[in-house]
């Protein structure tokens, strides 16, 4: 599974890169977090939600557009990071 953060509405928002294309998880899913940083504090019970969102997209159990195609919207994997 690839994670990554991505623009949409001028916020940064956690998504799954998938052949190409990047879904919104949060919008797949209300239960994860939106964005990276919240993604990592939730640890487990996030990560166990997102693999099966993933699992979900490929089986075509979950039939969902994705947000974007290509790596033009990518931004930094943690836009914000506590250390900074």
């Amino acid at each position: 599974m690839k994670l990554v953060s991505f623009w949409a509405d001028e916020l940064p928002r956690l998504g799954l890169w998938l052949n190409g294309k990047i879904y919104d998880l949060n919008q797949c899913n209300p239960a994860i977090p939106d964005n990276m940083s919240e993604f990592l504090f939730d640890g487990d019970e996030a990560m166990n939600l997102a693999k099966a969102v993933e699992a979900d997209i490929i089986s075509g159990k979950l039939q969902v557009e994705p947000a974007a195609e290509g790596s033009e919207l990518l931004t930094a994997p943690v836009p914000h990071p506590t250390s900074c």
